[in-house]
């Protein structure tokens, strides 16, 4: 394995590579251990060249251990093997917490050094582009974004996974804007889109600050979701807690475990309890569409039961394809989620067109974010074949959760997942779709024998 390190900057003295390589072996004696966490306290610079190694020798092992697979054993392996490579990143990121620990409990406070904001993008998946580098280079995994540079995922197949390495796990999924801001501490700003984070436990006196054009969120060790619109910023925390301030300052509320916190850009404020993501779900026809809806509008057809309205699609510059397609986008539902997808799901359209052609339904679903380790969103497509119907009648389409496709790969969490995303393409073309339902059910439990 240790043929496969990335080799070092030569100017290091004492080849720290070489240390680094009996540590991941696990062949370091007790001397050669102490020489390393000196060195790893003693200079930023190697510090962070120590983090790096770890987490590009992890990516490394993970891209070898699959191409050295059979395709039948893939899915299962995938999962132990993810788990070792995880374990040992965070064994890595424990070692230096260990070697700084004694400095942070005998030196005054001060801002972490650049090295200790600086992230490395161990994953990522479709477009994923890197600005403060060049001119928006694309993301590779391995690379280092420093503090200053900004990381942006076009499309909902578009996701990106930063590591701190303090083992700090930050997830980018969707149409996301997000900097590292060159300022004391682990600050990110959110200009769009959707984050997820595991923040491991920070320093009192410097916690890990996500900012909004809304609102500043404070997080010293929490596993939380932050949805931007142009319209609100929204704070779900899973685990733990986190204080929202406005932007100056002004302290706001306290989001805890199981709390969602939502701060409008007109300046209100509210916290409720995040509803379970339900089981079931369904568009409405017979009200306004959510103000958060993607795209799309709500039209009177006296021929769609029982509204007599129907949903309708808009042309949209569709970033993650380069194109202008015809697509009705349901609101983002990042945070809370719309509906659970479970093995026995069912899923029913009804639709009707003025002229035939093909499309495609897509579901974007994530994993619960309480899953033990980062996961990728995936977007799972139903590609359709859009028929005019009889006149005067509707088609009507059944599906299954088998009946889905995944656009690159299967989710690699269990079920249920969380759908916060529906999306219907007709492509180019302007087929004259017209949706008077789409819902999700479940078939009903037996009940209990008395």
């Amino acid at each position: 394995m240790n043929s496969r390190i990335p080799s070092g900057d030569s100017r290091l003295p004492g080849q720290l590579e070489d240390l680094f390589v009996r540590y991941w072996d696990n062949s370091l004696d007790n001397a050669a251990l102490t020489e390393l966490e000196t060195r790893i306290v003693a200079s930023p610079k190697e510090r962070d060249r120590f983090n790096e190694l770890c987490l590009q020798a992890a990516i490394v092992a993970d891209r070898l251990a699959t191409t050295r697979l059979d395709n039948s054993l893939k899915n299962t392996y995938r999962r132990s093997r993810s788990s070792w490579c995880w374990a040992v990143m965070t064994a890595c990121a424990a070692l230096v917490a260990l070697a700084l620990g004694g400095l942070y409990l005998t030196q005054p406070a001060s801002a972490p050094s650049d090295s200790d904001r600086t992230a490395i993008l161990v994953r990522s998946t479709g477009v994923v582009r890197i600005w403060g580098m060049a001119s928006g280079e694309a993301g590779t995994e391995g690379a280092s974004i420093r503090p200053g540079r900004t990381v942006t995922t076009h499309g909902i197949n578009s996701s990106v996974l930063l590591v701190y390495p303090d083992g700090t796990a930050v997830t980018l999924s969707g149409d996301t804007e997000v900097t590292l801001m060159d300022n004391p501490g682990k600050r990110l700003y959110v200009r769009q889109g959707n984050l997820s984070a595991d923040v491991r436990p920070q320093p009192r006196d410097a916690p890990l600050i996500i900012a909004t054009p809304e609102a500043e969120v404070e997080v010293v060790g929490t596993v939380l979701s932050v949805g931007r619109t142009p319209r609100r910023t929204e704070v779900g925390v899973q685990e733990g807690r986190a204080r929202v301030s406005r932007p100056q300052g002004a302290p706001l509320l306290e989001v805890s475990g199981g709390e969602r916190g939502v701060v409008e850009a007109d300046g209100a404020v509210r916290k409720d309890r995040m509803a379970r993501t339900p089981d079931t779900y369904r568009w409405r026809t017979d009200r306004p569409l959510p103000a958060e809806w993607g795209v799309g509008c709500i039209l009177d057809d006296p021929t769609a039961e029982p509204t007599g309205r129907v949903i309708a699609p808009a042309l949209f510059d569709d970033p993650y394809i380069h194109r202008r397609c015809w697509q009705i986008r349901s609101e983002n539902g990042w945070v809370p989620g719309l509906f659970l997808v479970h093995e026995d799901s069912r899923f029913r359209v009804r639709y009707r067109v003025d002229r035939p052609g093909r499309g495609q339904l897509l579901i974007v679903v994530r994993p619960n974010l309480l899953t033990p380790k980062p996961r990728h969103t995936h977007v799972l497509l139903a590609p359709l074949v859009f028929e005019p119907p009889p006149e005067g009648r509707w088609h009507t389409v059944e599906l299954t959760t088998a009946d889905w496709f995944p656009e690159r790969e299967t989710p690699d969490y269990p079920f249920p997942w969380v759908s916060f995303l529906v999306v219907f393409n007709t492509y180019e073309e302007d087929l004259g779709l017209r949706v008077a339902e789409f819902t999700v059910s479940r078939p009903a439990l037996p009940k209990p024998t008395p």
